[in-house]
């Protein structure tokens, strides 16, 4: 086995960056973790970008809601229709 890896380095030192790429690319001792970190980035990348979009109408409700209760207290007009100010498309 060490003579394998020492020939391999040999090769790889006459080859250059070429034989670098080439042994990087054919290795498979961190593939898993390389794929669970990618995962983990899809993963991260999709829930930021639902926060950004329902976080908005989240917050929506609130406002709503809070509005309502405002409503109810008597410190809105009773003719005033409830409506978002956020402007969430």
């Amino acid at each position: 086995m060490v003579q394998v890896m020492d020939h391999l380095r040999e090769r790889e030192r006459k080859l250059g960056w070429r034989g670098w790429l080439c042994r990087f690319w054919k290795e498979t001792r961190a593939q898993d973790l390389v794929e669970y970190a990618l995962l983990l980035v899809l993963l991260c990348t999709a829930s930021v970008a639902m926060l950004d979009r329902f976080g908005c109408e989240l917050s929506c409700v609130f406002d709503l809601s809070a509005q309502a209760i405002e409503k109810a207290r008597g410190n809105i007009p009773p003719g005033q229709q409830l409506k978002c100010r956020r402007g969430c498309s």
